[in-house]
């Protein structure tokens, strides 16, 4: 079976490409190209949530097109996170960009959410963490 794709387009702003591989059931990666800000987080958001509900309890967060993130984004993944941990799964983020890393290391982000170089450590990390 092949990797089923889920684009989201939200408010022109961003697109959230969502990738389900039958051979990975618990997991989800969820590419963020564009704006998450107050006008893309609640949407983006339900998204994510959604993932969980539906047993993908393992999320990959990529933000190797992600142009800007705003606080309210940031809220966004870390509830995503929390909801993850507490179903028992884990939410991890690829492909930060330097300036977007930094956000998350002023922030603390860092102390509580793992970020890998690229989509193929997280998945291996997740597999054999």
């Amino acid at each position: 079976m092949s990797v089923a794709e889920q684009v989201v387009e939200i408010a022109d702003s961003l697109r959230l490409t969502v990738l389900r591989d039958p051979a990975r059931p618990l997991v989800a990666v969820v590419r963020f190209q564009g704006t998450l800000d107050a006008f893309t987080t609640a949407e983006a958001d339900r998204v994510l949530a959604r993932l969980v509900e539906e047993g993908r309890i393992h999320a990959v967060l990529s933000f190797a097109g992600l142009d800007f993130i705003s606080s309210q984004g940031l809220g966004a993944v870390v509830a995503s996170h929390k909801r993850c941990c507490d179903a028992g799964g884990d939410c991890v983020l690829s492909n930060l960009s330097s300036e977007r890393r930094a956000v998350f290391e002023i922030t603390q982000l860092t102390d509580y959410i793992d970020i890998y170089p690229d989509e193929e450590a997280a998945l291996v990390a997740m597999t054999t963490g």
